[in-house]
């Protein structure tokens, strides 16, 4: 077998975990010593459970050991599925200096995709709110547009709106399962699952038909942070897994930028004590570009760019005071009247042009947003 081949191996053995996988490579020093190691030392106290567990399917498999390697490559063939390990100098070099980076990824889409050292992981709330949708696809399409690879966990909300903002902008976007490579988790991610199978790149450390365990989760949260040059969190709730990626960045040695949200909202509760433990506050994508790219000093925001242009199309003056009023919250229409103090009719149109001039949006009938 080749060096690659024997890391697979050392993935497949049942009931260890990323933990005893790497205790068993600081001992043995590669995947291939593992497999050749004499059966007493693998059994020793120093190797551990991990150990025990290597020496008795190496025996319960005997002469196999090889052809359930081969076979496995055979099936995820079938499924256009590849995997880069840990020996491989296509393995991401960020990921390789965890504490305990995955042995093997397994991938659908473009593995070159890997090779970026300009990443940034954005994750979130699964409820979050329209306010926390429009940023999360806002910040990922600003990043995603000046080469930033955005990686997410393809979960639905924040995650799901980072991944489809990155897309819009025709960037590149790393989605991360806490499931099997084959298995799209949860089934509400299945179409953007599909899309970026082909069109981007999805991995996972779970090989083909493992189940969403519930604590394969937090392990697949060490991979978002682990590929990223920095974290950003969007919307999130005081306990939740979020902050779990949050504290894996830090550990890490990675940023971690936070979102202010509104006093007094759950689901700004984990952004706000983000931001007062030390986390940078970022309520412009350029905050993030200026720490990690260095050229990016003097980057104007886009939604100045935007407003600017539009001004020298010539707005009518209630269209700039409509506009300027707005932001990514969104507003409803009687709160926007109140504040020009202009005539209902004069503030319908108004809107109405703003709209079709592609400036605002409704994200709900009535409400009313800046179009990014």
């Amino acid at each position: 077998m080749t060096e690659r081949q024997y890391y697979l191996w050392l993935r497949l053995i049942p009931d260890i975990g990323p933990r005893g996988r790497r205790n068993l490579l600081r001992m043995f020093g590669t995947a291939r010593n593992i497999y050749y190691a004499e059966e007493k030392i693998l059994l020793s106290d120093e190797a551990g459970r991990a150990g025990k567990k290597a020496a008795a399917w190496r025996r319960e498999q005997a002469g196999d050991m090889e052809e359930i390697v081969f076979s496995y490559e055979a099936r995820l063939a079938e499924k256009n599925i590849t995997y880069v390990a840990l020996c491989d100098e296509t393995y991401p070099k960020l990921l390789s200096n965890i504490y305990d980076p995955p042995v093997v990824l397994f991938c659908k889409g473009k593995t070159e995709w890997l090779q970026t050292d300009m990443a940034i992981g954005i994750v979130g709330a699964r409820s979050p709110s329209v306010y926390g949708r429009e940023a999360a696809g806002f910040f990922a399409g600003r990043l995603a547009a000046e080469g930033i690879t955005v990686v997410s966990g393809l979960a639905s909300g924040i995650d799901a709106e980072a991944h489809k903002g990155a897309i819009r902008a025709n960037g590149r976007t790393i989605g991360v399962l806490g499931s099997g490579i084959n298995l799209c988790y949860p089934k509400s991610s299945y179409n953007l699952y599909e899309e970026m199978s082909k069109e981007q790149l999805v991995i996972s450390e779970n090989g083909l038909d493992e189940a969403p365990l519930s604590f394969y989760f937090p392990l697949r949260n060490r991979i978002i942070s682990g590929l990223s040059k920095g974290v950003l969190v969007v919307e999130a709730r005081k306990k939740s897994g979020s902050l779990i990626t949050a504290d894996q960045a830090l550990e890490q040695g990675r940023n971690v930028y936070a979102v202010p949200g509104r006093a007094f909202d759950k689901l700004s509760e984990g952004t706000n004590h983000l931001i007062k433990m030390g986390a940078a506050l970022a309520d412009t994508p350029e905050d993030i570009l200026q720490d990690i790219l260095p050229e990016s000093e003097g980057k104007t925001d886009i939604r100045k760019d935007i407003f600017e242009n539009s001004l020298e199309n010539e707005l009518a003056p209630l269209e700039k005071i409509v506009y300027s009023g707005l932001s990514l919250e969104p507003v409803y229409i009687d709160d926007i009247i109140l504040m020009t103090k202009y005539p209902v009719t004069d503030v319908l149109h108004a809107l109405f042009s703003l709209e079709k001039k592609g400036l605002i949006k409704q994200p709900a009938k009535g409400y009313y947003t800046v179009f990014i």
